[in-house]
């Protein structure tokens, strides 16, 4: 279903946040918005908040839709999802040795508007597992991913307050999963592979009650897999038209 029901939307959430998805892609340093209904992509703006050449790698989007855009340099910038304007976010980079994450906002319980920013970290091989960055803009180790230790990947949370992985095995695609993972320590809890092609440039959200991956091989476009638990994996868009690197959804999105 689409909105409505199982939705996590209350009277903090922005405009249309809940209605879409939220990508950012590199080299385009393009921020654009997914409806997962339509399956359409819609440009934003060009984002011009690093100076120094670095790229986008990864995104989150809060309640209030505003966009958190991670770059290969360590820094965080918010970005508007109306306009793709810049201002900094006041995060120091690079705490804790964690340099480049997936991110993902997660509502603290089911229906709450109190939200936390989850991260996963980037460095394959590295076993930082998983942390998150408070409102001060201090980063907190968790702990290490237990079976699926030492994978990259990205996580995305939903409005009824559960952390999911998009684990990533770049030597062997065939290991890629989608996994729920206990906020708390880090523990996964249930995990499906999802048999993706070879990838090495990936982004993750959840709407509705399903999964959207998305996932690309060296320069080429990225395509868009949609899992939904009990149903499996169906690839839904073959070109996006653009290389993403980050995705994502509001806590206000639907969850069923």
């Amino acid at each position: 279903t689409t909105g409505g029901s199982g939705s996590g939307a209350g009277a903090d959430c922005g405009g249309d946040v809940s209605k879409a998805i939220y990508v950012v892609a590199s080299p385009e340093n393009m921020l654009l918005s997914f409806d997962p209904v339509k399956l359409t992509f819609t440009q934003i703006g060009k984002l011009a908040c690093s100076k120094n050449g670095s790229t986008p790698f990864s995104m989150a989007v809060n309640r209030a839709g505003v966009a958190y855009v991670l770059y290969d340099d360590g820094n965080i910038y918010k970005a508007s999802t109306k306009d793709a304007s810049c201002t900094s976010s006041g995060y120091k980079p690079n705490q804790q040795g964690w340099s480049t994450f997936g991110m993902g906002y997660v509502s603290d319980s089911a229906g709450s508007s109190a939200e936390t920013l989850f991260v996963m970290d980037g460095s394959t091989g590295s076993g930082k597992g998983l942390g998150y960055i408070s409102a001060s803009g201090a980063l907190t180790p968790v702990g290490q991913f237990d079976k699926l230790a030492g994978r990259s990947g990205e996580v995305t949370g939903t409005g009824d307050g559960k952390l999911f992985g998009f684990f990533v095995d770049i030597t062997d695609a065939s290991k890629t999963t989608v996994a729920e993972v206990e906020k708390t320590n880090a523990k996964i809890l249930s995990d499906v592979k999802q048999g993706l092609p070879s990838i090495n440039a990936w982004a993750f959200a959840h709407w509705g009650g399903s999964f959207y991956l998305f996932n690309g091989t060296g320069s080429e476009p990225s395509r868009v897999n949609k899992y939904t638990p009990g149903k499996g994996t169906t690839l839904v868009v073959p070109n996006a038209g653009y290389r993403i690197v980050g995705a994502g959804v509001s806590t206000c999105a639907p969850t069923v």
